[in-house]
């Protein structure tokens, strides 16, 4: 009795050694990732997201449009952490391993009709990838002009003086090609960060004082905006805090002489950055409740242009 007592002893202890070996050592992770997560695809989460699949051998690609977030193992279980801090208790180790990736869908606006249409999103998680996740990604310009005019419908004003009294000057802008950079993030502990955007394209501009009327269009050569963000912690959360500078602003005003052209584009660029900082748009910023566990120093790279011009390259 006391022997097979001894032997059910060293199969228990065998067995709940291996078990251990299997959790921590990731053989439990590897079952996840192979066999319930494809199971699980598809799968929506809220109104405005969507796991599409997984792809634990291969990486996704896009062409025209798609935004890809990199991230390393040691980051990407940090934030799961944060985000799911009593599942996460629950998860064997190595799920978030060097060559996993998730396809998702995010719909900016919920299942609400909109001009921006479902962006693909692509989770990489890659050993190589620094500490800072970095955020990638190709959209179609004609998209984001189509979402600004909907935001921006009246367009952009200004109000001059001349030698009859006064006259309003309407800006309405479309963009050609936009780049939106972020510096790295390492100063985002401070609660810190900036982006830059530069974009070209044009402008229609119409004059109008009451009997005088007059249209006329400009090319943007070069838009420069910067915005100085600043996260303020609320609780265990993060309010945003910006201003945004329109640092640089070229334009060229059809059947208008040099003179005409810095005038204009300074008026606009008085316009666009009193645009930018509206009081409104900062009230709905620090309505905005970031978790603590987000990525506030990610680096960001994403490019907008014609969808013809992306393929191209």
């Amino acid at each position: 009795m006391r022997r097979k007592t001894k032997i059910n002893m060293v199969i228990l202890c065998s067995l709940f050694v291996v078990l251990t070996a299997a959790w921590f050592g990731g053989g439990f992770g590897w079952l996840v990732r192979k066999v319930i997560l494809p199971k699980v695809a598809p799968r929506k989460l809220g109104s405005s997201f969507m796991i599409y699949a997984f792809g634990p051998e291969e990486r996704f690609t896009h062409d025209t449009r798609g935004v890809t977030l990199l991230m390393n193992p040691k980051r990407a279980n940090i934030i799961l952490k944060g985000a799911l801090p009593l599942a996460h208790r629950f998860l064997p180790p190595g799920i978030f391993v060097h060559g996993f990736n998730m396809q998702c869908l995010w719909m900016p606006h919920g299942e609400k009709d909109s001009s921006m249409g479902v962006i693909p999103l692509w989770v990489v998680i890659d050993r190589n990838a620094g500490y800072e996740p970095v955020l990638k990604g190709r959209m179609p310009v004609d998209e984001i002009n189509r979402y600004l005019k909907e935001d921006m419908e009246e367009g952009l004003t200004s109000r001059e003086k001349w030698i009859l009294g006064h006259y309003d000057i309407i800006y309405k802008i479309s963009f050609e090609s936009m780049r939106i950079l972020s510096g790295t993030g390492v100063n985002a502990a401070g609660g810190h960060r900036k982006l830059s955007l530069l974009a070209d394209g044009q402008v229609r501009i119409k004059f109008d004082d009451k009997p005088i009327s007059a249209r006329t269009t400009a090319k943007v050569h070069e838009l420069k905006i910067e915005v100085d963000m600043t996260f303020i912690p609320r609780d265990d959360k993060f309010a945003l805090s910006y201003e945004a500078r329109v640092t640089g602003l070229k334009l060229n005003v059809n059947n208008m002489l040099q003179w005409g052209d810095k005038k204009l584009a300074e008026s606009l660029r008085k316009s666009l950055e009193k645009s930018l900082n509206r009081r409104k748009n900062k009230e709905r910023a620090m309505k905005l409740r970031i978790p603590g566990w987000a990525a506030r120093d990610m680096i960001v790279d994403l490019k907008l242009s014609d969808a013809q011009a992306i393929q191209k390259e």
